[in-house]
């Protein structure tokens, strides 16, 4: 393919994409509320932090699809 030529992205690969935000979503939720309970809160902060960037990509992501 040309450089100047397009790419199509595939719809698969997008779900997917997705799906592993979602799931990576998941996982640091419950960990930023164990963190929480357990009172390390600046480990549970580390994890908001991260959960907000991750919720960002995923809403660039809808938007785009």
């Amino acid at each position: 393919a040309d450089s100047r030529t397009p790419v199509v992205k595939d719809e698969k690969i997008d779900f997917f994409e997705r799906m592993n935000l979602e799931d990576r979503l998941y996982h640091l939720e419950k960990a930023m509320k164990k963190a929480s309970a357990n009172l390390e809160f600046e480990k549970a902060g580390l994890f908001r932090d991260e959960i907000l960037k991750l919720k960002n990509q995923l809403k660039k992501k809808k938007r785009l699809a």
